[in-house]
């Protein structure tokens, strides 16, 4: 991973004034009791980078008593603020951008603000510019490689004055980059000495030499030489660096939040879906179950309007109400319906093949169907080949079949790099699922950082012997635990 997020800091999000700087590792478990604000947590981070959707909504997200007061400021407060340390190869990109230590931008602070702007810097970055000298010994270096080469050239007869401008020019030089000394300030050569120094060498005109001089090209090789050097110690300041800021942008992983709110249905309402996904303003829990099924519609591949026009059967129109469908509108109707089977046959074939790479629990087989206004979910496998409507199967299998289609489909090719955000995973699971799913994450912690929220008190947490070994699989993988500060929750 590019990136990894090493803490996170929210302020002025929802129920959160400011939680403090709260540090994460690859799985980080935020403790805290029911309406402690974890949930709060987690969105502002899903909203700084969210694989899909996350939209920042000024009335749900601001804080009440400071919705007016920020509704009407025209630059908008920072409400996340993310810490990322950088691998090497980006790293290695940064310091070839901007001419800084691998240590000033190892590390990327990016912030998001209501307005949706992003703001990137690099804390562990000076002040000012980068790197503005250079070791006095290597400019020393320079001026004598330079010299020796200058030494070594037959000059013809009619550049005797210019032999005597260059020499001039060149020891003008040498003593404005390395002083009256000829050791720089303090062993070093700062940029404005090295401008001074070219300065010198550019007051010497060779335009009128001529094209069979060796003087000339050896001259011109020692100016460029020159300005390579000055090129190291005139780069931006990373922060300033706008093609190193779309670096990290374009690097930071997305974030990808689930609750429980979003677990799918075994029977799904067509027009109930497709009037909830054109709806704003819905509940956390409708807003949660619109965007699930919104999400596996999208791994079909068809819209739930399509689903609908597909399964459609001849319907005759008011005014002729016994008029019956003659063989091409038969044919039609036969084919759209063949094609909606054939799709849906895919889609469950296709799920069902990806499903087993990742679920190691059981050989699950699922199935699509689409039966006039209603589409429903089936599942079976090895232990129990009779196909089960998903309603009728364990609460984790529902959790997870939901988890994994907005994950899969919501990270996409990037799932790999994303951070997952769990609100509360397998809450109501029976001991023996929550080891499954402990499991599970235990397993995509490896390539993915894991945040999830739980109410477990730190007492539960210290006191294993009053803890199942189920529930306490839960906490135990958290390589970071965080608990919410009363006093910095509203």
């Amino acid at each position: 991973m590019p990136m990894k997020l090493i803490s996170f800091h929210v302020q002025s999000f929802r129920s959160v004034a400011d939680s403090g700087t709260i540090a994460t590792e690859q799985v980080t478990a935020l403790i805290g009791t029911n309406e402690a604000g974890k949930t709060n947590l987690l969105l502002p981070l899903w909203k700084l980078n969210p694989a899909k959707d996350g939209e920042i909504n000024l009335t749900s997200d601001t804080p009440r008593k400071r919705f007016s007061e920020i509704r009407a400021q025209q630059s908008k407060p920072k409400f996340i603020s993310a810490y990322f340390e950088l691998d090497d190869g980006l790293v290695e990109q940064l310091v070839g951008l901007t001419g800084a230590t691998p240590d000033q931008v190892r590390v990327a602070k990016v912030e998001r603000s209501f307005d949706g702007s992003l703001y990137v810097g690099f804390p562990n970055g000076r002040e000012g510019s980068p790197q503005r000298d250079l070791p006095a010994d290597r400019v020393i270096q320079f001026f004598g490689t330079g010299e020796s080469s200058l030494a070594q050239v037959s000059p013809l007869k009619s550049e005797e004055k210019l032999l005597k401008d260059v020499l001039r020019a060149v020891t003008e030089a040498r003593a404005r980059a390395l002083g009256e000394s000829g050791a720089g300030i303090e062993g070093r050569v700062s940029d404005d000495a090295l401008q001074a120094a070219q300065a010198e060498l550019k007051k010497v005109n060779v335009e009128d030499a001529a094209k069979t001089s060796e003087l000339v090209p050896a001259f011109q090789h020692l100016v460029a030489e020159l300005e390579a050097l000055l090129a190291e110690v005139s780069k931006e300041h990373p922060q300033s660096n706008k093609e190193a800021l779309t670096l990290v942008v374009g690097q930071m992983p997305k974030f990808v939040y689930y609750s429980n709110y979003g677990n799918l249905d075994s029977e799904i309402y067509l027009p109930h879906v497709i009037e909830n996904m054109n709806r704003t303003g819905l509940g956390a829990k409708e807003a949660a179950k619109a965007r699930t099924l919104k999400v596996l519609f999208e791994f079909v591949r068809l819209s739930p309007q399509e689903i609908l026009e597909l399964g459609r059967d001849f319907k005759p129109p008011p005014s002729q109400p016994a008029l019956q469908p003659n063989e091409a509108q038969i044919r039609a109707i036969a084919e759209k319906k063949k094609q909606r089977s054939i799709l849906l046959q895919s889609a469950s074939a296709q799920l069902t093949e990806k499903f087993r790479e990742w679920w190691k629990q059981g050989e699950y087989r699922f199935r699509f169907e689409a039966d006039g206004d209603h589409f429903r979910i089936w599942v079976s496998d090895d232990k129990r080949p009779e196909e089960v409507e998903l309603e009728g199967r364990s609460t984790g299998l529902q959790w997870f079949l939901s988890f994994y289609l907005v994950f899969l489909v919501e990270s996409q090719d990037a799932h790999e790099g994303a951070v997952l955000l769990l609100d509360e995973p397998g809450l109501s699971l029976h001991p023996i699922g929550q080891r499954d799913l402990s499991a599970f994450f235990d397993n995509l912690s490896e390539t993915n950082q894991i945040l999830y929220t739980t109410h477990l008190s730190w007492a539960g947490v210290m006191d294993r012997s009053g803890v199942t070994q189920a529930v306490r699989s839960w906490v135990g993988q958290a390589d970071q635990a965080w608990v919410g500060q009363a006093d910095r929750i509203e």
